[in-house]
């Protein structure tokens, strides 16, 4: 197994607490919110789930088991298949998309007990359309303005397991929308979407504005929760310091946005890993803590990918930072959104953030195994720290090369819909569903 080029220059330094702002002063949807945009679902960590989407998580029922619990959230661009030209919400509607989804076949998956649907839809479903929601004159929610798609994973007991129900989710639904001659795109930052205009309605001013933004960004949001033997010992304000200072890095790994109004996003002249990450550097936080819902910890930072390995890899980053004491960094959400400005546009070629990767993935391949955690998947990551590159070089590399946008969403897509149906398996899956 590669193992990274770890440097542990920054051991023991910053050990000394700084203040911390509260959360809830940035634009990005604090504690129980209404989701509009996100459209997030709370993952109640006993192996069920429960919503939060607009109401806010339900109180919770008591655990049935004590252990670690996994999951992942990703969301998709949604393309046409045959010319992959990216679609929005001035093409999209609510009711098509969830026409696709409910005919998603569900055999062989975990549960869905335990999860509430929110949405205008009629069925419970482990997939969401992610959009501005429309209220009616009575405060109703009644409609979706569509920017894509959303998958969510069944609560599972280990990483491999939460990776596995996301690769199943996944491609079953890239076979539904290729039948419906549509794709599902892994990139962070709508590739032609810059301007997006909602109704306030009954929102607030800060998710107003939150729902607005969040129209243009898709993200992969890794969940976690420890055993309670673990949480006993838990300081979740210190773990906000810690956050703090590491997200920036572990961003770095992902950043996969470096497409702006169809050409490669710039900023002063210089070509940007992530456009999302730039725009929601100064507004959104990088980390929920969910209590309420079996102390569910939920990153948000890391960008969208369409490899398998590499989603993986993210979720145990993660879980390394949230185990590992010895990592000492502290710091306060202005210095976190200033780090995260500088991380969208360079990512690991800064020499600060590059110190700071080498130490959470050291940690990584160190702690995990005390835990009984394997770290294959890490592999992905040491090189990328080993060439300082992020996905979003390979996707610069491409259109600098010549690809066109259709060409680039082709290599970022689940797969044409020939590749889709090429699968064995899927095929008598879906074929079961239909009879």
């Amino acid at each position: 197994m590669k193992q990274p080029k770890c440097v542990s220059v920054l051991q023991g330094l910053y050990t000394n607490s700084v203040q911390v702002e509260n959360q809830d002063q940035e634009i990005g949807p604090p504690g129980n919110y209404d989701s509009s945009l996100v459209y997030m679902v709370g993952l109640n960590m006993t192996g069920l789930s429960t919503g939060t989407h607009r109401t806010g998580a339900p109180g919770l029922q008591g655990s049935s088991c004590d252990g670690f619990r996994f999951g992942f959230e990703s969301e998709f661009i949604v393309a046409c298949a045959d010319t992959y030209q990216p679609l929005w919400h001035d093409s999209l509607t609510f009711s098509e998309l969830e026409l696709v989804l409910e005919s998603v076949p569900l055999d062989g998956l975990p549960t869905l007990c335990g999860l509430e649907n929110k949405s205008p839809g009629n069925r419970l479903l482990p997939y969401y359309v992610e959009g501005y929601d429309v209220y009616g004159s009575d405060g109703a929610f009644t409609d979706v303005l569509p920017k894509g798609l959303e998958l969510r994973t069944p609560i599972s007991g280990s990483p491999e397991e939460a990776l596995e129900n996301a690769r199943i989710l996944k491609e079953r639904l890239a076979a539904a929308m290729a039948r419906e001659n549509l794709a599902i795109v892994s990139l962070s930052h709508h590739p032609t979407g810059t301007a997006f205009s909602g109704e306030r309605q009954n929102r607030d001013v800060q998710r107003w504005k939150w729902a607005q933004e969040a129209m243009f960004n898709f993200a992969l949001h890794a969940n976690l929760s420890l055993p309670s033997a673990l949480r006993a010992t838990l300081d979740i304000e210190d773990l906000h310091r810690k956050v703090n200072y590491y997200a920036p890095a572990l961003t770095a790994f992902s950043l996969n946005a470096p497409i702006y109004d169809g050409v490669l996003w710039s900023q002063d002249g210089r070509i940007g890993k992530s456009k999302r990450i730039h725009r929601r550097s100064k507004v959104a936080p990088t980390f929920v803590f969910h209590p309420e819902q079996d102390y569910r910890m939920e990153f948000k930072a890391f960008d969208v990918t369409n490899d398998d390995e590499s989603m993986l890899a993210y979720l145990l980053l993660w879980l390394a930072l949230v185990l590992d004491d010895s990592l000492h960094g502290r710091t306060d959400d202005p210095d976190r959104r200033e780090k995260m400005n500088t991380v969208s546009l360079v990512g690991l070629s800064d020499e600060e953030i590059y110190k700071r990767a080498n130490l959470v993935l050291e940690s990584a391949y160190l702690e995990l195994p005390r835990w009984g955690f394997r770290t294959n998947a890490l592999t992905v990551l040491a090189d990328r720290l080993d060439d300082r590159r992020c996905p979003a070089d390979d996707v610069i590399d491409w259109m600098q090369d010549g690809l066109s946008l259709s060409e680039v969403l082709r290599e970022l897509s689940a797969g044409s819909a020939d590749d889709v149906f090429m699968s064995e398996q899927l095929q008598q899956t879906m074929r079961g569903a239909v009879r």
